[in-house]
């Protein structure tokens, strides 16, 4: 449990839950107590059994720290991440990358550095960990602004991990006025998601589980002994899909549904996948759904090699109207067609928002 001082006397615990740090010096501190006696209060001669205090950039402060008796000292610490303490190196391991608090750098260079052309390879969230996160070491959060081509074209430099894509010309001549004007990489607004034309992308979490969606489309099914088993023995000729949406807590979801049949492309027969059909109703999480996505395969039949003429068949990637229009007003939030060969078409009832590289899609935080 994070607070903002040391506990020195009995404490309730809802003063520790709800207390705001004052002090600019120190970022990041960390009580661990369990209420033994379950009276409310925390004493800290015997329920506080570790205590850390930590400077902007990670390192602990020295002598500031204690560890109660007898337990075993807990080693996710700055960011909950873990401490490397073997051959004394005191490195912090993010996933990504390993990370030396001491000095505010990465052990290694960001596989991303091309995003980030004006700080070092080496940076930690560009110098400013009071405003930016990073959770594993590959990209810092923050609200981030797009264009269709997938190019990051502004920030608001705020930590909620919101992304947007600006559709409209003017909007996006201004921003790069104002980069310019700046001399940034991008330009920096005060509130990304009150840009004119923007239109938000699903938190990322949720355009992961797409991802697994386009991977398994992609993939042959007929040998899975799970859920998601169908009839594509090659890969690439049938549809996946779902649903998302928060569930009662809050927290987004996502209902992975049953495989579509495989379908030869250009046979006039379309291939076809019902989103709210789960793959696993027995347990499918309670959700209110906001919207739907489905994978247009990326299948193709070639002419034979003896054949004269004859034309490559292949999937449409672009939503099939009225079909995925259709099904998308059933939702009161975007839903998206997941060109399996590189697009993303976000739809929204009988219209067509934005146009998105899939692969960025799916990896920005």
């Amino acid at each position: 449990m994070r607070c903002s001082f040391a506990i020195t006397s009995a404490i309730p615990i809802a003063q520790i839950r709800s207390s705001v740090h004052r002090d600019v010096a120190v970022l990041h501190n960390r009580v661990m107590f369990f209420d033994d006696d379950e009276d409310g209060w925390v004493d800290p001669a015997t329920e506080v059994l570790q205590e850390d205090h930590f400077y902007p950039f990670g390192m602990r402060m020295a002598g500031t720290n204690s560890v109660g008796s007898p337990t075993v000292p807990n080693n996710y610490l700055f960011t909950g991440k873990e401490a490397q303490d073997e051959l004394g190196i005191g490195w912090i391991d993010f996933g990504a990358r390993m990370y030396d608090a001491s000095v505010g750098r990465w052990g290694g260079v960001d596989a991303l550095a091309e995003n980030y052309s004006a700080w070092s390879p080496y940076n930690y969230v560009m110098g400013n960990p009071i405003i930016f996160i990073d959770p594993d070491g590959n990209s810092v959060i923050e609200g981030d602004l797009y264009n269709e081509n997938g190019k990051k074209i502004g920030t608001d430099n705020k930590r909620d991990g919101r992304n947007f894509i600006v559709t409209d010309k003017k909007e996006l001549k201004r921003l790069k006025n104002l980069k310019k004007s700046q001399g940034g990489d991008f330009a920096v607004v005060s509130d990304a998601s009150k840009v004119k034309s923007v239109v938000e992308l699903p938190e990322a979490s949720v355009r992961k589980e797409m991802g697994k969606a386009v991977d398994r489309s992609n993939s042959k099914n007929t040998n899975r002994t799970d859920q998601f088993k169908g009839d594509d023995d090659e890969g690439g000729f049938h549809e996946e899909g779902g649903v998302y949406g928060p569930d009662y807590k809050g927290n987004m979801q996502v209902i992975h549904a049953k495989p579509g049949a495989k379908t030869e492309p250009g046979t006039g027969v379309i291939a076809t996948v019902i989103p709210d059909n789960p793959a696993d109703p027995a347990n499918a999480p309670l959700i209110l759904k906001q919207g739907s996505f489905h994978v247009h395969p990326k299948g193709t039949r070639s002419p034979g090699a003896n054949t004269i003429g004859g034309q490559t068949k292949s999937f449409n990637q672009n939503p099939t109207n009225p079909l995925d229009f259709t099904e998308a007003s059933n939702y009161p939030g975007n839903s998206y067609v997941l060109g399996a060969k590189g697009t993303v078409t976000v739809i929204n009832g009988s219209r067509v928002l934005a146009t998105f590289p899939l692969k960025k899609f799916i990896e920005i935080k």
